[in-house]
């Protein structure tokens, strides 16, 4: 059974604990109302309503400790620049 990361809280802005779950090529169910909404892509990172039911909390674990990780695109710093860029250019 592969790992994944749980993240069931409300508010929660870190997204340095999502990228660093990518990185190690590990999955992760977050609340869906959580600043962490934004990664939900049913690949890698699933949501679940919050608050929610334990039911369906162990319905999605098990459907997703089942699923292949889907594609991973991890930026260097030149790629995070270059994205910056075109924010403050914008």
């Amino acid at each position: 059974m592969k790992p994944t990361v749980v993240i069931l809280t409300r508010h929660f802005p870190y997204f340095g604990v999502a990228a660093e779950a990518l990185a190690a090529k590990t999955t992760c169910i977050v609340a869906n109302t959580s600043a962490l909404r934004k990664w939900i892509d049913n690949e890698n990172y699933f949501g679940i309503h919050y608050p929610g039911s334990s039911d369906k909390l162990v319905s999605l674990i098990n459907e997703v400790v089942r699923t292949e990780l889907g594609e991973v695109e991890l930026w260097d710093w030149d790629e995070v620049v270059k994205q910056l860029e075109t924010v403050y250019t914008a």
